[in-house]
């Protein structure tokens, strides 16, 4: 739309008609209302919006059925001494997930393909995220686990 235009509404009806009111961005000198034969400018700062409805409500065609809807990885013992076991579920191709383990500030201390077992015994002791990523369907678990030596 090129040059001014105006939008107005008029309620012929007794369903909802959804309109609210941003109170962040202040476009009142832009509004106006009808009282009788006189148009006057609008006395709340803010600007009107409108989520209009217009014919029917619309369904999905499809929604994509996800491989592995809940996926996850369980580690344990946790806290873990020397060496971290991990599991993951029966259905998961363990050949499709890589691992990485973070400190807690970040750094990426591992990355690998899934093992059940990884040998933590070389890092210091805290809080660190392990983070196990499915190639093919994109899906990402994280967990937390401790290190105490």
């Amino acid at each position: 739309v090129i040059g001014k235009f105006f939008i107005g509404y008029q309620i012929n009806t007794n369903n909802y008609l959804n309109v609210g009111f941003d109170q962040n961005n202040d476009n009142s000198k832009h509004v106006f209302y009808k009282t009788g034969n006189y148009w006057e400018s609008s006395f709340l700062s803010g600007t009107p919006m409108l989520r209009p409805f217009l014919g029917k409500e619309w369904k999905p065609l499809s929604i994509e059925k996800s491989i592995n809807p809940t996926f996850s990885v369980h580690l344990f013992p946790n806290p873990v001494n020397d060496k971290l076991s991990l599991s993951l579920a029966e259905n998961v191709n363990k050949q499709d997930v890589s691992i990485e383990i973070y400190s807690i500030n970040g750094q990426k201390l591992y990355k690998g393909v899934y093992c059940q077992n990884i040998n933590v015994a070389g890092y210091q002791n805290g809080f660190y995220i392990l983070k196990a990523y499915h190639k093919k369907t994109g899906q990402t678990a994280i967990s937390k686990f401790v290190i105490h030596h």
